[in-house]
């Protein structure tokens, strides 16, 4: 250091370490804290992730139980806002509309099978494949066969144990829907029948109805 009064020089010497001493300690201070602030950020990511990914977890936990059967399981909305709230809102929603969908369906299914039940003429519920999907009990008396024995069967073979006409079962085969088409019928159970076959199209079931009615005694 110059002096311009008295004109002196002033010369001094420290060692290194003393020199950078107050520099290390301020970096060692701003790691430190760099460090505090990274680490309070992870933990803040995380709790923040957990109270996110906690209810999602809990909407897919019960959308599990209910493809299980469970239909009565439903979301608790525990926050009236937020993006949360609403996806647990609409689950719910979607929920209870598809169990009245399956309630309705299900009364469509008994209210078809009661109906098919009480028809006083054979009647067999066909598939698209024509494969039988149901029977009444008109058409296993009419040709003394149980349910086991025709449902999920090819209509063409139950139609052959019948003793019923090629005629018949070609019309049948074809799959157009007509209206009393008159056949015979052999069978070997019940000896010689006249019969009037329907082949009805259910479209809104993606099934077809074959209805027999056996008019033997009429001719």
């Amino acid at each position: 250091m110059y002096l311009e009064k008295p004109g002196w020089v002033v010369i001094a010497s420290v060692s290194k370490d003393e020199a950078l001493s107050p520099v290390l300690q301020i970096v060692h201070i701003g790691f430190f804290r760099i460090g505090i602030g990274v680490v309070a950020v992870m933990i803040l990511t995380l709790i923040i992730a957990r109270r996110i990914a906690r209810p999602i977890l809990h909407v897919a936990n019960t959308a599990e139980r209910i493809t299980e059967g469970h239909w009565d399981e439903r979301v608790v909305v525990k926050y009236k806002k937020g993006e949360i709230a609403r996806l647990a809102r609409a689950f719910n929603e979607m929920v209870e509309t598809l169990q009245k969908s399956l309630r309705a369906l299900r009364h469509s299914e008994r209210l078809k099978e009661n109906i098919i039940a009480i028809i006083p003429s054979a009647l067999l519920v066909l598939d698209r494949s024509f494969k039988v999907n149901s029977v009444n009990k008109g058409f296993c008396e009419m040709f003394d066969m149980t349910i086991h024995e025709v449902v999920g069967k090819p209509v063409d073979d139950v139609l052959k144990e019948t003793g019923i006409s090629t005629e018949g079962r070609n019309a049948i085969a074809h799959g157009d829907c007509f209206l009393d088409l008159e056949c015979e019928c052999r069978s070997p159970k019940k000896g010689k029948m006249v019969l009037k076959l329907s082949l009805t199209d259910m479209q809104d079931v993606e099934e077809v109805v074959l209805v027999i009615e056996n008019i033997t005694e009429i001719k």
